[in-house]
C-alpha cells in the first residue's frame, strides 16, 4: 500500500491558522491585485457600446392574408440582412450623415410574427440613436429599388440608449475577484503550511523523527501577569511559577520521571540539552528540567555551555558579574573554579554566561571544562548542560563527549524533520548515549489562548 502524502492526524490545526494570521498580508495583498485587475479592465480595456432599437411591422401592398404576410415577412427579412451584410444600407445612411457611420446594423426576426428589430450599435448613445434615425430615413428609397412591395411601418421609436448594451456589472466581477482571491490565497497558504516539512504533532514526531519520544510539552505563554505583558519581559515559563498551567507543570515532570529513571539506570549523572536550531526553548526546557529535578530533593546544578547566546542568567536573573561566568573562567587561568551560584527559592546551583564569545571552540577543547565537570560529579547527583543549538555551530558535538547522556529538544512546527534527524544522528555518533528527543511548545485548540 502506498504511503499517504497527507495524514490527518499529522494535521495542526493551530499551525495552519498561525499561518492564515501571519500570512493575512498575502491574503490581502491577493484580493487587492485582483480588484485592481477589475477596476483596470474596466477602465483601460473595456469598451462600453450602446444599442438602439427600432421595432418594424412588414407587409405587403395590397395583400391582407396574414399567412401570405408572414411568408413573405422572412422573405424580405432574409433580404434586409443581406442588404445590411453588402454595405448598400450603411452605404445610404453614411451619405445622409456626411459621415462614416461609427456603429454596426443588424435584424432580429421575431419568431412566427411579420415584426423585424433593427439594431444599431455604436461607440456612444448619439450615434447609435442617429444612425438607427437615419436608416429609417434613407429606408423608402431603398426599399422602392430593391423591394418596391413591402412595406415596412415603424411600431416603436428609436430611443436614445441610457446605459451600455454590453453592460459591464462592476460590483459582480468584483464580489468574483474578492472570492476568488481569498480562497485561492488561503487555500495555498493552508496547503504550504500542511506539507512543510516539520513535525507538527506527537503522530509525526514518531512517523518522521529517528529517535525516541520522551515527552510532548505544550505551550505555555510567556508573560502570565498584566505587568510582565505592558512590560514585554517575556519572562520564561517555569514549573515553580504557579501562574503557569498544571498540565505544562504535569508534563515536565512527566519527563523528569523519565530522564531520572534512564539515567539512574545506567548510573548517569550529566545530562546534555540541545536542539537543532535556534529558539527552540531548549533553555527553558533545561532550566524546568533542572527544577524539577532539584525539586525531588537531589543536589543539582545547572550550566549554561551557551557560549554564544547564553540564556540561564536571564530565565533565572542570577546575581553576579561576568568575572564569575563559566565562559571567563575556562577563558582565563588562576582563575576559582567556585563558579556556581546557589538559588534557594529554587534550591538549584547554577553556573550562567551573561557575555557571548564570537569563537568559544578554544573553552572546551582545552579539557578544562571536562575537568571542572568530573569535579562537580564528585559533587552533586544531577548535572544539567544547555548547549548551543546544532545547526549553527558544532560546540554541542564536542561538549557530547563530556557528558553521560543527551537530549533533542525539538519545537513543533519548527526546524525541518531532515535537520532534526541529521541532529541526533551526531548525537548518537559523538555522545555515550541519547535518551530521546522531547517535542517543545505543542499547540491544540483548547490551549491556544494560553
Amino acid at each position: 500500500m502506498e504511503e499517504q502524502l497527507i495524514r490527518l492526524d499529522e494535521i495542526n490545526p493551530c499551525n495552519v491558522l498561525r499561518d492564515l494570521i501571519r500570512n493575512a498580508w498575502v491574503v490581502v495583498l491577493v484580493v487587492a491585485s485582483l480588484l485592481l485587475c477589475v477596476d483596470t479592465y474596466e477602465k483601460n480595456t473595456f469598451q462600453p457600446e450602446y444599442a438602439s432599437e427600432a421595432t418594424f411591422m412588414v407587409s405587403a401592398k395590397g395583400n391582407s392574408s396574414a399567412y401570405s404576410n408572414m411568408s413573405l415577412t422572412s422573405t424580405m427579412a432574409e433580404t434586409f440582412s443581406e442588404l445590411f451584410k453588402s454595405g448598400l444600407v450603411r452605404q445610404r445612411v453614411e451619405q445622409k450623415l456626411g459621415a462614416q457611420l461609427d456603429g454596426a446594423i443588424s435584424t432580429r426576426i421575431i419568431s412566427n410574427t411579420n415584426l423585424m428589430i433593427v439594431r444599431v450599435v455604436a461607440s456612444s448613445p448619439e450615434n447609435a440613436f442617429l444612425g438607427l434615425k437615419t436608416l429609417i430615413e434613407v429606408y423608402p428609397e431603398i426599399s422602392q429599388e430593391i423591394l418596391p412591395n413591402a412595406v415596412l411601418d415603424v411600431l416603436k421609436e428609436p430611443r436614445v440608449p441610457t446605459s451600455p448594451a454590453n453592460y459591464f456589472n462592476t460590483g459582480h466581477y468584483k464580489k468574483m475577484a474578492l472570492v476568488l482571491g481569498f480562497g485561492l490565497s488561503v487555500g495555498l497558504i493552508c496547503l504550504l503550511s500542511i506539507l512543510r516539512d516539520t513535525v507538527q504533532t506527537p503522530a509525526a514526531a514518531k512517523r518522521k523523527v529517528d529517535s525516541r519520544l520522551l515527552a510532548t510539552l505544550r505551550h505555555e505563554r510567556k508573560n502570565k501577569t498584566v505587568h510582565s505583558m505592558a512590560k514585554k519581559k517575556n519572562i520564561a515559563p517555569l514549573v515553580s511559577n504557579p501562574l503557569v498551567s498544571k498540565a505544562f507543570r504535569e508534563e515536565h515532570q512527566s519527563l523528569c520521571s523519565t530522564l531520572e529513571y534512564h539515567m539512574r539506570k545506567h548510573n548517569q549523572k550529566v545530562l546534555l540539552i540541545s536542539s537543532a536550531g535556534e529558539n527552540e526553548g531548549k533553555s527553558t526546557v533545561a532550566a524546568n528540567i533542572a527544577l524539577g529535578l532539584a525539586g525531588r530533593e537531589k543536589k543539582v546544578a545547572l550550566l549554561d555551555c551557551d557560549f554564544r547566546k547564553p540564556a540561564v542568567h536571564k530565565i533565572f536573573q542570577s546575581p553576579g558579574d561576568e568575572n564569575h561566568d563559566l565562559g571567563y573562567y575556562l577563558n582565563h587561568d588562576g582563575i576559582s573554579d567556585d563558579l556556581l551560584i546557589f538559588l534557594p527559592r529554587w534550591n538549584l546551583h547554577v553556573a550562567v554566561n551573561r557575555s557571548g564569545y564570537k569563537h568559544p571552540q578554544r573553552l572546551f577543547t582545552s579539557g578544562k571544562l571536562k575537568r571542572y565537570l568530573d569535579k562537580l560529579r564528585k559533587e552533586f547527583d544531577y548535572i544539567v548542560v544547555d548547549t548551543p543549538p546544532m545547526t549553527v555551530a558544532a560546540d554541542t558535538e564536542a561538549l557530547a563527549a563530556y557528558v553521560d547522556v543527551s537530549m533533542l529538544v525539538v519545537r513543533e512546527d519548527g526546524m525541518s524533520v531532515r535537520d532534526v534527524n541529521d541532529c541526533l544522528d551526531a548525537l548518537y555518533r559523538m555522545s555515550p548515549d541519547v535518551a530521546g528527543y522531547c517535542l517543545n511548545n505543542c499547540k491544540k485548540l483548547e490551549n491556544l489562548i494560553n
